[in-house]
């Protein structure tokens, strides 16, 4: 996956704007119809190809992010989204700083990565999940 180094924020409507460099080199216009799908803590855009779910690119490159995906990848209002270009797919992904906690954001040195860099917690937002692992008769 090519990193784009472009971060875009969702407004209030869902929607998020193509860079037009990335419409250019992916061959979108305005009225194209755009597949929208997740793959894993993703959200996948590329020109319409099957029949899932698709919208329609406007005349200022932006295209409806489905509210569904928003709320199963925690995108809100606002939240800055990083872009990915993979061979013929557009990947939108929720920016997060690279060593930011994802409980509590802190950033910090002190941060532990987990799942392969997939979850990095503060030490705090750690023992809290264990906390709340023992009170759920979990065991670590």
């Amino acid at each position: 996956m090519q990193a784009t180094g472009i971060v875009r924020k969702i407004d209030n409507l869902g929607r998020f704007v193509l860079p037009i460099e990335i419409r250019r080199t992916q061959g979108i216009t305005d009225g194209d119809l755009i597949e929208v799908y997740r793959n894993e803590d993703t959200v996948v855009l590329r020109k319409q190809k099957s029949t899932g779910i698709a919208r329609k690119i406007d005349h200022l490159g932006r295209v409806v992010i489905p509210i569904e995906l928003r709320r199963v990848l925690e995108i809100v209002e606002g939240d800055p989204v990083e872009v990915f270009v993979n061979k013929d797919e557009i990947v939108l992904r929720k920016y997060r700083v690279s060593n930011a906690c994802a409980v509590t954001g802190e950033i910090s040195y002190d941060n532990i990565s987990l799942a392969g860099g997939k979850v990095i917690l503060s030490p705090k937002a750690l023992k809290g999940i264990a906390k709340e692992m023992k009170q759920l008769g979990l065991t670590v």
